[in-house]
């Protein structure tokens, strides 16, 4: 009797995965970016410009793709195009994870059963150079004379290299 529970328990799970695997079929990319604007919006977060900056790079690109059809050598042809129309690196990066984001919100769906492999895309942008040692001592000077809190609030921030939020 446990072999007939058995048997009929896979053959279940075989006509689901049938179904997952036609479902998966008819997702395109403009569901997967469907998707991430709607994480964005449910989630209240205010980069969804910077979302929408990324989509609008990527759909030339995905726009008649099924999601099941990305493959890591297409992701890897988009950042050679963006690269030579002369887009940098980071720009490349924020538009392939914002892609990468929709493909796991679409496996947490269960609308997908895998995602492509990424590229691993190196930034080298980190700010430097604005200030230098003398000009840090420089304020800091400037500010006791005026008052008594803002030297070290200055000093902390320069020295943790925290920036104001605006």
């Amino acid at each position: 009797m446990d072999a007939v529970k058995l048997l009929n328990r896979r053959r279940a799970e075989s006509v689901d995965r049938k179904r997952s695997r036609a479902d998966a079929e008819r997702v395109t990319f403009d569901d997967l970016a469907q998707l991430n604007r709607n994480d964005y919006e449910a989630n209240g977060r205010r980069s969804l410009a910077r979302l929408e900056f990324s989509l609008a790079h990527l759909t030339p690109a995905f726009e008649h793709m099924r999601a099941i059809d990305i493959r890591p050598a297409d992701l890897t042809a988009y950042w050679d195009a963006r690269r030579k129309a002369g887009a940098k690196n980071a720009t490349i990066k924020n538009a392939l994870s914002a892609l990468r984001r929709a493909f796991t919100l679409a496996l947490e769906s269960e609308l997908l059963e895998t995602r492509p492999a990424f590229p691993k895309i190196e930034v080298h942008n980190a700010r430097h150079g604005f200030l230098t040692d003398a000009d840090v001592n420089a304020i800091i000077a400037q500010l006791r004379k005026r008052a008594y809190v803002a030297p070290l609030t200055f000093a902390s921030s320069v020295a943790t290299a925290s920036r104001a939020k605006c």
